[in-house]
């Protein structure tokens, strides 16, 4: 399914209940921390990856297709990370 098909199956779900937005904002901040000390080592998420974690902050897909997600785009690339070094 497409990025904009996706978005609109949101837009038309109902709103999440409270519960799934306490969930939402708990996965966000472990993610919010594990950047943070990531940035703190030198290293940044690059787009693709800041984006699949969205995606499982908002449910839209799990830990496991993620994972999934990251080894087909390794395959599908010349070998890189999804780690970006920041140079000073």
């Amino acid at each position: 399914m497409s990025s904009l098909l996706d978005d609109l199956f949101l837009q038309m779900a109902p709103p999440p209940s409270a519960e799934a937005l306490a969930a939402q904002a708990k996965r966000r901040a472990h993610f919010k921390e594990i950047n943070a000390a990531l940035t703190l080592k030198g290293l940044t998420l690059d787009t693709a990856e800041l984006a699949r974690q969205e995606s499982i902050i908002i449910g839209r897909i799990t830990h496991e297709e993620a994972e999934a997600q990251m080894l087909a785009d390794d395959s599908e690339r010349p070998r890189t990370s999804h780690w970006v070094q920041v140079k000073d």
